[in-house]
């Protein structure tokens, strides 16, 4: 699970990547120029909020107590 959420990032780049250029203007006017970099600053920012949370999971408690605590069995 770990591999396909740090893979997400490459497939999304190779896809932005191969995407056919436009062959006319733009169906919509932004002239602000902002909407476009918040909505992927967004999806950046749940994308670190789903994998820190996958890594807490993935670290989580175990049943077996650590090899270096053998004293206190």
């Amino acid at each position: 699970m770990l591999a396909a959420a740090f893979l997400l990032p490459v497939a999304v780049a190779l896809l932005w990547l191969s995407a056919p250029q436009p062959m006319g203007p733009p169906l919509h006017d932004d002239r602000s120029g902002w909407v476009g970099p918040v909505i992927i600053a967004g999806g950046v920012a749940l994308w670190l909020v789903g994998v820190i949370w996958m890594l807490r999971i993935f670290r989580g408690p175990r049943d077996e107590l650590p090899a270096w605590r053998y004293r206190d069995r």
